[in-house]
């Protein structure tokens, strides 16, 4: 019911907004041409090149299955609950002007080839960071679903590599590539965080970014909600394609994995190698500058700034709150899509469940923000604003949780509820003996990554937050704003050790010791 509200909310705003405003006059604006198409051709670009670049590193990772590279598959489900600016310190720490690539390229003599960050550039680079893992799983994931009796078949042959490539590898590979890319597309469409901090001035400035600004800085709400609109048109053209792509995605998935072990030849063995430690350094070394720069004789000094604690307070009451709530509103959603399609009746109802998040899911989290601005940025407080940052954090993660847990839970269903309705345990008893034991390492993870989500999140606190209330991303936002890359780098550290502290301590919560046991 709340998604309910806040979807008419937002329809409210933009109709409203757009009635008023002359379009053609706004669309005709060489600005706000500029932003749409740089917008289109960055997120474009970091597409291509995530998906591009993942090719190679998934084969490599397929061929070479030992500790190490699939250490590497695993840390990337991790680097996708990293905050975005954490790793923009990281990524300027290695890739900016005084950085680690810049430094060895000066001590080398080749200060001319000096790297530029900021721009297009830098974008592309944070962008292929974050979603170069994502791509790879993906690919990875279209490489184990096949047959054994395919690569036993090759091997008899004797195929060469590029002809496996295309007769064997290519097929399955592609089947995933147009989830990865709508993903990512989307991702990089609607970023926000990178852009604020990596764009460097209006010729890298995207919508997301234009709309902060337009409302901010201009307080021109007609050019905001046009872009509003683009956006939203663009985000749920991109989902309804990648809703109809799941039946091709899945089509692989009842087969075999492949588990046959390939003799690779010495230069094969080298190269994958080579991609492999090129891919480990690209990931680890932002994290690795965070760390090291973070740890300096100005670290204690940073932590004992008051403002640091209170946003961090903060920032634990939204994400704590914003995560309970956003749990209260998917569970029963998704326990009724389950019953639904267990029983196979209330098509409609089932039908508009499974729509209506996905819905909410097309529209970015700085359009939300955006709307409730407009709606209500002559009332704010600092109660109204947390209020605020609560509801949209939670009405932006409902989807994410209905899309992770509604499998489990329906697979739990289809398992036990026969048996549970011959036992006669149901209601209470069953959710706690039965789904609870079942799913509690599934939603483990699911509240670890909302709880460092709305922990870290920087696109709707921005446009509430003020000097008597920031979070922790507002507080280093304005560190390296203000160009103090010392504290930035200590703050980093901490917002980075925040995180992994809070993983370990949900992964802790929810490892059985405290789980309700049967007595029997």
């Amino acid at each position: 019911m709340c998604n309910f509200y806040f979807f008419i909310l937002l329809l409210h705003t933009l109709i409203t907004q757009s009635v008023v405003i002359n379009i053609y006059k706004i669309l005709s604006n060489q600005y706000v041409l500029h932003v749409i198409l740089f917008t289109l051709w960055q997120s474009i670009l970091s597409t291509f090149f995530s998906i591009i670049i993942a090719i190679p590193v998934g084969i490599a990772i397929f061929e070479k299955k030992n500790k190490f590279s699939l250490f590497l598959i695993d840390f990337s489900y991790i680097l996708q609950v990293i905050p975005a600016l954490v790793i923009v310190f990281g990524i300027i720490a290695v890739f900016g002007n005084n950085g680690m690539i810049n430094s060895v390229l000066e001590l080398i003599g080749l200060e001319q080839y000096s790297f530029q960050l900021y721009g297009l550039s830098g974008i592309l680079i944070a962008h292929i960071y974050f979603n170069l893992p994502l791509a790879t799983r993906f690919v990875y994931q279209g490489l184990s679903n096949i047959p054994n009796n395919y690569i036993s078949q090759s091997q008899v042959l004797g195929l060469r590599f590029l002809d496996n490539f295309k007769l064997i590898y290519w097929p399955f590979i592609v089947s995933e590539l147009p989830k990865a890319a709508i993903l990512i597309f989307v991702m990089c469409f609607t970023s926000f965080a990178i852009i604020l901090t990596l764009g460097g001035g209006p010729k890298a400035t995207t919508i997301g970014v234009a709309i902060y600004q337009f409302l901010m800085f201009n307080f021109d709400f007609g050019s905001a909600t046009i872009l509003g609109i683009i956006q939203v048109i663009v985000c749920s053209l991109a989902i309804y394609i990648l809703n109809r792509k799941k039946t091709i995605v899945k089509e692989y998935s009842t087969k075999r994995i492949y588990k046959t072990k390939q003799k690779l030849s010495f230069i094969k063995s080298f190269l994958i190698y080579c991609i492999l430690f090129i891919f480990g350094l690209f990931i680890f070394l932002p994290i690795l500058a965070v760390i090291i720069d973070g740890c300096n004789a100005n670290f204690f000094k940073s932590l004992s700034q008051s403002g640091l604690w209170l946003s961090l307070m903060n920032s634990l009451i939204i994400g704590i709150s914003s995560t309970i709530l956003s749990f209260s509103i998917s569970i029963p959603i998704i326990f009724s899509l389950a019953n639904f399609k267990y029983h196979n009746k209330y098509k409609m109802g089932y039908l508009l469940l499974n729509t209506f998040p996905t819905l909410i899911m097309a529209i970015p989290s700085i359009i939300i923000a955006a709307c409730l601005f407009i709606n209500l940025y002559q009332y704010t407080n600092i109660f109204l604003t947390m209020f605020l940052v609560i509801i949209v954090n939670a009405i932006i993660m409902t989807p994410f949780i209905i899309n992770f847990l509604s499998e489990p839970i329906y697979l739990t269903q289809l398992e036990v509820t026969k048996l549970c309705q011959t036992l006669g345990i149901s209601g209470w008893r069953k959710l706690l003996l039965i789904d609870w034991l079942s799913l509690r390492e599934v939603i483990s993870k699911v509240i670890s990554f909302c709880i460092i989500f709305s922990f870290g999140d920087l696109s709707v606190i921005i446009f509430f937050g003020s000097q008597d209330f920031k979070t922790l991303p507002l507080y280093l936002y304005e560190l390296l704003g203000s160009y103090d890359i010392r504290s930035a780098g200590n703050i980093s550290l901490f917002y980075l050790s925040s995180c992994v502290l809070i993983y370990i301590f949900i992964k802790f919560i929810f490892s059985g010791k405290l789980c309700f046991k049967s007595k029997t």
